[in-house]
């Protein structure tokens, strides 16, 4: 099924970013309309999309680090990512993020970047990938806009929970 990036409006204004493998573009706009979303564009393909040039890592190595730089941008405290089953009955992985007392989805990207953004994140903190039943966490820095952020994180096989604080200068 073919790949298609979209940027897109919620009704607050907000843009919301995602990936989504269907039929057409057509039938991409008409989901995305069917949520309330006004659609800004929808492109063929994806960054993070599997292809000969780019390997699942680095799209998870790029999705993570939007994600991030995003958190420090727009104020996100938390950002959770997780295994979800689509309308379509396929899997895929998405983006959450809270901010104040809200949350809300903010990206999805096929599920199998999963296992790259689980590794990503424990890479990044020098944390033990978790396996089947177990959880892992830990800690890094990152630098985004000239900040830096600390993260806390705890992670499974199927969750993934950032805690985002920059640091004062």
């Amino acid at each position: 099924m073919p790949v298609f990036s979209y940027v897109a409006k919620d009704s607050e204004g907000r843009v919301v970013r995602g990936i989504s493998d269907v039929e057409s573009e057509d039938a991409l706009r008409a989901r995305l309309e069917g949520r309330g979303y006004k659609v800004d564009s929808i492109q063929p393909g994806s960054e993070v999309a599997q292809s000969e040039d780019v390997k699942p890592d680095e799209a998870a190595e790029r999705v993570l680090k939007a994600l991030l730089h995003d958190a420090v941008v727009r104020g996100y405290g938390r950002v959770e990512l997780e295994i979800a089953e689509a309308e379509t009955r396929k899997t895929r992985v998405e983006a959450w993020v809270t901010v104040g007392d809200e949350r809300q989805n903010i990206m999805s990207v096929p599920h199998y970047v999963w296992p790259h953004l689980l590794q990503a994140v424990c890479e990044m903190a020098r944390a033990p990938v978790p396996t089947e039943g177990s959880e892992s966490g830990g800690y890094f820095q990152f630098e985004a806009h000239g900040k830096t952020i600390e993260v806390s994180f705890t992670a499974s096989t199927t969750y993934i929970s950032l805690e985002v604080v920059p640091t004062s200068d």
